[in-house]
């Protein structure tokens, strides 16, 4: 084989910043994927009087919500770099709306009373996972579309489960401390929703150009006869 051809079949490795960019999407994933099973529960029942049935069909509504919604996300998401170049659009808008969405499923005061509370949670907390699953859809498929290469796929979801192991670890201890730092509980919640949903949605902000750099990749890469 000649040493062109060896060139030609060399997997490119991925840069250092590709990665860092990726990993700290999982700061996100993180974040969402603990907090809300750890709080939400309390939330509700202690700070808003809902029974303690309430919590688990929220969560069980917004779980059959993310298999309604996760294929036709991932269809349009598919379509989307042939209009737009790359998946960012749908990745920075979850990143942008999941703060939001986040802080508002705490925000709810217990002056609403335990019906208008739990629906009030339920419809934001479903916005939210919308907003997720727009960043966590394209946000799984970009590996692919960086590269090639097994090993070079592996090295960069190996560094994606660490900042994943440290993001659980960070919200699953800060979380509830800042929901604890005051004296108000509603004050507490709200802090803790704000605080936590502008560090999720930052991670996923900074993972979603690694959609740019995916894109740039698959326009460049020659066609298989």
């Amino acid at each position: 084989m000649s040493t062109a051809a060896r060139s030609e079949r060399a997997p490119v490795r991925l840069a250092p910043r590709t990665i860092a960019l990726y990993a700290i999407g999982s700061l996100g994933t993180g974040g969402y994927a603990t907090l809300p099973g750890l709080v939400l529960t309390y939330f509700l029942t202690d700070n808003l009087g809902v029974a303690a049935l309430a919590p688990g069909l929220i969560v069980t509504a917004a779980k059959i919500w993310d298999v309604l919604i996760d294929p036709l996300i991932g269809a349009a998401s598919d379509r989307q770099p042939a209009r737009t170049g790359s998946r960012r659009g749908f990745m920075v808008t979850g990143a942008l709306a999941l703060p939001l969405f986040f802080a508002l499923t705490f925000a709810v005061p217990p002056t609403w009373g335990p019906v208008a509370g739990a629906i009030s949670v339920l419809l934001a907390f479903l916005a939210t996972a919308t907003a997720f699953s727009l960043f966590q859809v394209p946000y799984v498929a970009v590996p692919a579309e960086l590269t090639g290469s097994y090993d070079e796929r592996t090295r960069l979801l190996g560094w994606r489960v660490v900042v994943l192991t440290a993001a659980i670890l960070l919200f699953g201890a800060g979380g509830p401390a800042l929901r604890n730092a005051g004296d108000d509980p509603v004050r507490g919640y709200l802090l803790m929703g704000i605080a936590s949903g502008v560090v999720i949605g930052v991670g996923m902000l900074v993972a979603a150009r690694t959609a740019d750099d995916a894109a740039q990749r698959t326009a460049v890469s020659p066609r298989r006869p």
